[in-house]
């Protein structure tokens, strides 16, 4: 492992005794993710997050104010709009496509 990704991951090790029980949960699902990807899917998140990175706050802003809009669906609802609008093949910024 590369210097930069070993401080980031000897950060995140010191931190992890003081996080809350839900953070720690989901720093380890994110972990197992980000394991099960292949170098391609790692390599396009990168690519979407440093995309996420350089759009303009309001932008950003925008994105997450619908992400959460559609979080707030039923699953009823979530089911009639994924039907609705079938997935691109690659994912906006920021996100990853999963299905029930």
């Amino acid at each position: 492992m590369e210097g930069a990704r070993r401080t980031k991951w000897i950060e995140i090790a010191k931190r992890y005794p003081k996080m809350t029980p839900q953070q720690q949960q989901r720093l380890q699902s994110r972990m197992k993710q980000w394991a099960s990807m292949t170098p391609e899917q790692r390599a396009q998140v990168r690519d979407r997050y440093k995309k996420l990175k350089e759009m303009p706050p309001e932008k950003r802003e925008a994105i997450h104010r619908k992400w959460k809009e559609y979080e707030g669906l039923t699953e009823e609802e979530k089911k009639s709009l994924r039907q609705a609008h079938p997935p691109r093949s690659t994912p906006p910024a920021g996100k990853t496509l999963t299905r029930d």
